[in-house]
């Protein structure tokens, strides 16, 4: 009885056991674009782009740290050591890649013109005089 009693007791304390924790990834996000990064209702940064970071984070061993910061930053905090990677949407320019890596894009978006019908679509910034304009995004 006291052997099996000794070796159930041993086996509770070795779960509570830990071993050394996962080195942090800061993972920034400006959470200004719905549904890809935004601020979910308890206050805590979200969105798909969030999300697949925290998940690729902990698939590599690491534990995620998600910190929100103006788009402006998000670069510039990657130089200067405030973050290790950037969960936003953002795009991939000829002149970031000379100093940034970037995965390769999960998610493609164009930009379009949208009229009326009836109405003749424009071809050139000039068809645009005089009509009124609206932007999104």
């Amino acid at each position: 009885m006291n052997k099996t009693l000794f070796l159930f007791i041993l086996t509770v304390l070795a779960g509570c056991i830990s071993g050394p924790r996962a080195p942090v990834i800061r993972i920034a996000t400006d959470a200004t674009f719905a549904p890809f990064h935004y601020i979910d209702s308890r206050g805590d940064p979200t969105g798909f782009d969030v999300e697949l970071a925290r998940a690729v984070v902990i698939d590599a061993g690491f534990r995620p740290d998600v910190i929100v910061l103006p788009y402006d930053e998000l670069f510039s905090g990657l130089l200067n050591g405030t973050h290790d990677l950037v969960a936003a949407t953002t795009g991939i320019m000829a002149e970031r890649q000379l100093t940034y890596r970037f995965s390769r894009p999960y998610f493609e978006t164009c930009q379009v013109a949208v009229v009326r019908t009836g109405i003749t679509e424009p071809e050139a910034i000039i068809d645009l005089v005089g009509r009124k304009i609206g932007a999104s995004g």
